[in-house]
């Protein structure tokens, strides 16, 4: 295989990039909505400290191998926020399979401490989300992710090229549609494939929103609705969407804040993607994670192939070495980085202004989740899994990421 270059790597496998579509600029300065009530809550708030920790315990008492960790995490935590700078953070980790804390610090928007209970963008994150949704279907038999997606749905742009009888929902949750990131980055703004469907992989939103569509019309409901069904009410996630709720007005969201420093409204909207911008918090999307490593609400044979490389993106060499996986790319709604005695399962989220990863460790039960509003919240997520995870291979990674 080719030597792949750092931007194929950084950018295209590992999902750490501005995966934004288009419809974010259209929503900037916008004022209405939730995002009234919440500057409501921000001027009832008198309290102005810069630097706020949350701590909810998810379980009867913390095993003694999280003091360390939680101690060094709370202890350096408001240092790592004023250097990066980020404006908060909040972290979820799990341990032998569940959720043992969550905590939130600094501020979400400004003189309002972040909390558990803070909605932050999660960026890329929707997709396993998503993928979730698809992977339950297919184990109720409500669809097969082999079929071709033609049968329901063609996105227009795609009509006259035939080769979109050959895309399948495996396909797009695999990354392996041909299709782009996203749309907006051809020259007229329409839908066009970059490589033949299942030749080789291609990190791509367009293919989730293929997929969440395909859902629709196959199932016969809406995909939020799917979502809701299949993923959010069963697991309790009650605070996670897709788009804006009406509890979003009792609801504090962390505003975003970009390279330059600026700040700008969440990127709330009435219209779902597959792929980008839902809401969640930490505590949510760690009790989502922690199913996802059980197994659950999925059939075993999908359960497996969810955590298995769908097409070896590099074999023994990256450009963070030494500490190479033995292997990487993309199972069903996540990245894989297997390293012959462990694999790392992650998904990592950017938007403009916000940073995300949910990793979990199956070999070791090991999982975190964290949230950032800061577009440098990468240099505070390298120091969290640095606390948190002992694999000094997979930290380079990560460090990479954060350059």
């Amino acid at each position: 295989m080719p030597r792949m270059g750092r931007l194929d790597v950084a950018a295209s496998l590992f999902s750490y990039i501005h995966s934004s579509p288009p419809r974010h600029r259209k929503r900037d300065g916008g004022e209405g909505g939730a995002l009234a009530a919440v500057t409501k809550l921000e001027k009832g708030n008198e309290r102005t400290m810069s630097i706020n920790v949350i701590v909810s315990l998810w379980a009867a008492a913390m095993p003694v191998e999280e003091a360390p960790s939680k101690a060094h995490i709370d202890r350096h935590m408001p240092r790592w926020l004023k250097t990066a700078p980020v404006p908060s953070a909040a972290v979820a980790v799990i341990r032998g399979g569940r959720v043992r804390w969550t905590a939130a610090y600094g501020e979400a928007r400004p003189g309002v401490p972040a909390t558990v209970d803070t909605l932050y963008n999660v960026a890329s994150l929707t997709k396993p989300l998503v993928a979730e949704a698809v992977l339950r279907l297919a184990s109720k038999g409500r669809l097969d992710l082999d079929e071709p997606m033609s049968r329901h749905w063609v996105d227009p742009d795609l009509v006259d090229d035939p080769r979109h009888r050959q895309l399948t929902p495996r396909l797009a949750l695999s990354h392996r549609t041909g299709l782009p990131n996203w749309r907006s980055s051809s020259d007229d703004g329409k839908l066009k494939f970059g490589a033949d469907p299942g030749l080789e992989s291609g990190y791509s939103g367009e293919g989730f929103e293929y997929v969440a569509r395909f859902a629709e019309k196959k199932v016969g409901r809406g995909f939020e609705s799917i979502l809701q069904d299949e993923v959010l009410r069963p697991l309790g996630l009650e605070r996670t969407a897709l788009t804006e709720q009406p509890w979003f007005r009792r609801s504090v969201l962390a505003m975003p804040q970009g390279p330059d420093g600026s700040r700008r409204p969440p990127a709330v909207s009435s219209t779902w993607s597959a792929a980008d911008d839902a809401f969640s918090r930490v505590g949510d999307y760690a009790n989502f994670v922690a199913t996802v490593m059980a197994d659950a609400g999925v059939s075993p044979r999908l359960a497996r192939q969810r955590l298995s490389v769908a097409v070896p993106q590099f074999n023994g060499e990256c450009p963070w070495s030494p500490g190479c996986p033995k292997s990487v790319g993309f199972g069903l709604g996540w990245a894989i980085f297997d390293y012959g005695r462990e694999r790392v399962i992650l998904q990592g989220g950017a938007d403009w202004g916000e940073r995300a990863i949910a990793m979990f460790v199956p070999e070791r039960g090991l999982g975190l989740v964290v949230l950032t509003n800061g577009a440098r919240g990468s240099k505070v997520i390298l120091e969290v899994v640095t606390a948190v995870y002992d694999n000094p291979d997979f930290r380079r990674f990560v460090a990479f990421q954060a350059r």
